[in-house]
């Protein structure tokens, strides 16, 4: 799965290998075990990083799979997720030496009505002043934590 990866020398130019979560229909216990398995499988020369969106998944379990392989957590701004305080009040602190932000889709919105709202992006639609707040101070904490880098992602959003 890595070689095309390691033979182009693509890592210093790039970010984690980022693995997203939707439903998946499997128990929080039977899903962190499995994903341990996955990661004990992955060679540990190169950055991981797991998106859940399922708020349900945010427990010891998952906290504790992630600080054992060193992967971080994707805190994501998605519809069903809590806000990105909350996800980092969950996972009490980062779980890796970086940290990756997903800002997605306001909460508590589908991403087919965020999408169609927002299009054809020309312009602000609605201002999340909660999400920038909460973004800042994460940022913030990861500086304060000497992360060694930080990825921020605006996907169909203007702020």
């Amino acid at each position: 799965m890595t070689e095309p990866y390691r033979e182009a020398k693509f890592e210093p130019h790039t970010g984690p290998f980022l693995f997203e979560f939707q439903r998946h229909g499997m128990s929080a216990d039977e899903f962190c075990s499995r994903l341990g398995q996955f990661f004990l499988r992955l060679p540990r020369e190169f950055r991981y990083a797991v998106e859940v969106r399922n708020p349900g998944l945010l427990g010891m379990g998952y906290l504790q799979v992630l600080l054992r392989h060193g992967v971080a957590h994707v805190y994501n701004h998605w519809s069903g997720m809590p806000p990105l305080a909350e996800q980092h009040t969950r996972m009490q602190g980062f779980t890796a030496v970086f940290t990756v932000l997903r800002l997605l889709t306001p909460l508590g919105i589908s991403y087919a009505a965020a999408k169609k709202r927002a299009e054809p992006y020309t312009k602000i639609v609605e201002e999340l002043p909660q999400m920038r707040t909460e973004t800042v101070q994460l940022v913030r904490q990861a500086i304060g934590a000497r992360m060694c880098w930080s990825t921020i992602e605006l996907k169909g959003m203007r702020r």
